[in-house]
């Protein structure tokens, strides 16, 4: 960004150029943060380099710590992992990267780009873990089920924060979609007349709202147990075939490009035998080959464990799994249950909530499920929390709440009909 490519060097582009320095300007001021920073481009309407006006925290931070715009080339970020795989690996180490003048114009000067470097790690705020290695800002935080499970419907993660302290000194978690912790908030937009959607409209969630909905997801599960076996079982079993379809195409597929691959190869040898090209072109072809080969290898081997962990269906352990869920304590259901029951947790809005069971036992699970979206998703219980009820559940723990501060959820509980690909 800031920059197009002329005869094999940089050149400064007007209007990104000016964006550029314009990022540089603010954060070396060391008034405005990364997110304010979005907020004022969002505002002046500056475009990204795909000629996007769409910016984050994560896109500005690229731009400070980027040494191009102060006329350096980097090197050393990274390295290669293998000749086979050609993987590149980040070097996390800054302090090993080496800088070499260019032979371009910088956008910004060596002082304002040094200084926004001191300002970005004094604002990093950098822990060590038990095994000495440094971590950013809450990259070491106790990890949490609900982090684990919760899916924004914009399709971002969540992310966990201290909501409060209580007077007895136990700390209470929220959680937010990382999306609105990177991009303006709801606020400032309709505050500057810009477009919603540019952030996520999900609210932050309080931990005790999720304690709630789990208690009522089981508390609701009192469906037919015998038929929804059954059922469970009819629509697990057609999903494993079809993907079991999928993964037969894939490594036919898989094995036609190697052999393709192989007997391209092959020719270039016999070429190479005749006189018709050298050894050096040969061996040119050769690498890249070997590569793509290498690569459809490994695909191939990915669908193969695939299979190995596909497994089949067992009725009884799925009646199993449900027999647990409804002997489950109804007020304060476990994190090792939820864990093992819940695949995911997604908010289709401030007050309604989509629970999707995981029938995908351990047995037959071979992927994460968390990562899947909500298509195909069946419908099995949905139900209303009111205000009697999240009061009853805050008295329980020796807590108030306010009517003003409960809007009525919405919980709807299912599994997929689809499995993720």
């Amino acid at each position: 960004m800031g920059y197009r490519r002329e005869n094999g060097t940089y050149v400064p582009d007007p209007d990104q150029a000016e964006t550029g320095r314009l990022i540089f300007q603010m954060y070396s001021d060391g008034e405005k943060g990364l997110t304010q920073i979005v907020n004022e481009l969002y505002r002046l309407g500056r475009l990204d380099a795909g000629g996007h006006v769409s910016w984050d925290a994560s896109k500005v931070s690229r731009v400070l710590h980027n040494a191009t715009y102060k006329g350096c080339i980097c090197y050393n970020k990274s390295h290669s992992d293998g000749y086979l795989t050609q993987k590149r690996i980040k070097n996390p180490d800054e302090s090993s990267y080496v800088y070499v003048k260019g032979d371009f114009e910088p956008l910004v000067s060596e002082e304002m780009w040094d200084k926004c470097q001191q300002i970005l790690l004094s604002r990093s705020a950098r822990v060590i873990d038990e095994n000495g290695k440094k971590h950013k800002y809450m990259r070491n935080t106790p990890k949490s089920v609900w982090t684990a499970k919760l899916r924004c419907s914009c399709g971002a993660g969540f992310i966990q924060f201290k909501w409060r302290v209580n007077r007895d000194g136990a700390v209470v978690h929220g959680f937010q979609c990382y999306r609105c912790t990177r991009r303006p908030s709801i606020s400032y937009l309709q505050e500057h007349g810009l477009d919603l959607g540019i952030s996520c409209q999900i609210k932050a969630i309080s931990e005790w709202k999720l304690d709630l909905m789990a208690s009522k997801v089981f508390q609701n599960l009192t469906f037919d147990k015998g038929k929804t076996v059954k059922e469970v079982y009819r629509i697990l079993n057609r999903c494993m075939a079809e993907e079991k379809t999928v993964r037969i195409s894939r490594k036919a597929m898989l094995e036609s490009s190697i052999a393709r691959q192989r007997e391209r190869l092959d020719k270039y040898i016999d070429l190479c035998a005749d006189g018709i090209i050298t050894k050096q072109e040969l061996m040119e072809r050769r690498k890249g080959l070997d590569n793509q080969i290498a690569d459809l290898q490994s695909q191939y081997e990915s669908v193969e464990q695939e299979d190995e962990r596909s497994g089949a269906l067992d009725m009884n352990l799925i009646s199993q799994k449900l027999d647990e869920w409804q002997k489950a304590a109804k007020t304060d259901v476990s994190r090792e249950l939820i864990n093992g029951c819940v695949a995911q947790i997604t908010p289709a809005s401030n007050e309604e909530f989509r629970w999707v069971l995981d029938f995908q036992l351990s047995e037959v699970k071979g992927i994460n499920m968390t990562s899947c979206t909500m298509d195909g998703f069946m419908e099995l219980a949905r139900f209303v929390i009111p205000f009697e009820d999240a009061k009853a559940f805050k008295a329980s723990r020796n807590q108030k709440i306010h009517r003003r501060d409960w809007n009525n959820l919405t919980v709807v509980v299912g599994i997929r009909s689809k499995i993720c690909p």
